[in-house]
């Protein structure tokens, strides 16, 4: 489990899961609601084994790739220059 601001994620069999504030698309939804209870990141193809939530932004490994996003807007999420990511 790891913590943002003000989000959370975390493993349950190498699936990743997300609640908490999502205005800047931090929980991995593909919107920015609000989540009381944890919701499977479905974007994520293949099995999780670690993830790291940042401020408002998070990441994921699965099978060797690095999945991130959320705010992007200084670089965060090594994706260019965009700066928000939903998906």
């Amino acid at each position: 489990m790891s913590c943002g601001f003000e989000h959370c994620i975390c493993l349950i069999d190498n699936q990743a899961w997300s609640w908490g504030y999502g205005g800047s698309g931090c929980l991995g939804h593909g919107r920015y609601e609000t989540l009381t209870e944890p919701k499977l990141i479905i974007g994520i193809k293949g099995r999780a084994t670690y993830l790291e939530a940042g401020g408002y932004h998070n990441g994921v490994v699965a099978d060797g790739l690095v999945f991130t996003w959320g705010r992007g807007d200084v670089g965060q999420l090594g994706l260019g220059e965009e700066e928000m990511q939903k998906d």
